[in-house]
């Protein structure tokens, strides 16, 4: 049987989803009267506009994009030299700054796919070899046409955050795409440990992954995950265009000879990102897979839906929840798919209300 909340608790619930804290006294006078649960849209509106949603903005971009994360380790200062920590620092923020642009200027949930602009400050336009911006803040910079930035799979900060100190994993951007757009689950087969592929004679990271799909537990996950993740091998560990790989081998040298314990030295290789969705579709770079993500928009749309409605209910959506999701996507296909309006959608359906 259907429980609902109170008008009172629906304005705890709303105030915790935009603002992170309890309900002003103007918000509970809104419940208190009914009005709230008739229609939230003003309530909503006003609150969107108050300095408080700035705590949704961050904690939610937090949980969704890890990009927090991205400086947890590395680069290697021995292979990125030029790579600065603030210049990390900022690719962290752009996630954060590029939703927030997105919902304050009511504009499109389909720029988290592609976008014709990118948020950056002076450092992130500097490293993707933009016009110049002047401070720390972010402004919306608009890309020339030959550029294949834009969207989150496109910026750094995602890049970096999906590699290790110093080299690229397609597994984990694979991964992150597939868990962070399409809001799949990806879980581990439990035989995983016993049936692991053999992957002797291998000499790249691309056979040995192929390795896995051999294996019918390996393949159901990773045929989705390895063609999304190999699109982006031209990217490198801290998200900047390259055409071939350069390998890294640790070379043990005297330590009184040197600052570091180890050298390094380089090896390049050819970069083969090639591969085939499950569908038959093929990727081979950045745009192929950005091109393939729109072409997957309802699903993806429904992604990040999904993952705003587990916000606001602070737990995770199940099948149950489809029709709310697929409610909201309809409602706002008729603005553009707005961000802004995904909030106010959500807010406004009975299932808001819902225990």
């Amino acid at each position: 049987m259907t429980t609902w909340l109170t008008d009172v608790e629906r304005a705890y619930r709303l105030s915790y989803f935009l603002w992170n804290s309890a309900p002003d006294a103007r918000l509970l006078s809104t419940a208190k009267s009914g009005d709230l649960s008739k229609d939230p849209s003003a309530q909503v509106e006003r609150m969107l506009k108050d300095a408080k949603v700035g705590r949704f903005i961050d904690d939610f971009t937090r949980q969704w994009l890890q990009l927090d994360k991205v400086d947890d380790f590395g680069p290697d200062v021995r292979v990125f030299k030029d790579v600065r920590r603030m210049t990390v620092d900022s690719m962290g923020r752009e996630g954060r700054e590029l939703f927030r642009h997105l919902l304050e200027n009511g504009l499109s949930m389909e720029h988290f796919i592609d976008s014709d602009f990118v948020m950056a400050n002076d450092r992130l336009a500097r490293f993707y070899g933009l016009p110049a911006v002047e401070g720390d803040a972010f402004v919306p910079v608009k890309l020339p046409k030959e550029s294949e930035r834009g969207g989150l799979v496109a910026q750094a900060g995602f890049l970096k955050l999906t590699s290790t100190d110093f080299a690229t994993s397609p597994i984990h951007r694979g991964s992150w795409i597939l868990k962070n757009l399409y809001n799949e689950r990806i879980e581990p087969p439990a035989d995983v440990l016993i049936n692991e592929p053999d992957i002797r004679g291998t000499t790249t990271i691309r056979e040995a992954i192929l390795k896995h799909q051999e294996l019918e537990s390996c393949s159901r996950c990773h045929s989705k995950i390895d063609p999304l993740g190999f699109a982006l091998e031209y990217y490198d560990p801290v998200g900047r265009k390259r055409d071939k790989y350069r390998h890294v081998e640790e070379l043990i040298v005297d330590v009184k000879s040197t600052t570091f314990t180890k050298k390094i030295k380089f090896t390049e290789a050819p970069i083969d990102a090639a591969m085939k969705l499950p569908g038959g579709r093929e990727v081979r770079d950045l745009p192929t897979l950005k091109a393939a993500l729109m072409a997957d928009k309802e699903d993806i749309l429904k992604g990040v839906i999904g993952k705003l409605i587990s916000y606001a209910h602070g737990r995770e959506v199940t099948r149950a929840d489809r029709p709310h999701v697929d409610a909201v996507f309809e409602s706002i296909s008729q603005e553009d798919f707005s961000l802004r309006a995904a909030i106010h959608a959500i807010v406004a359906h009975p299932a808001f209300g819902r225990r």
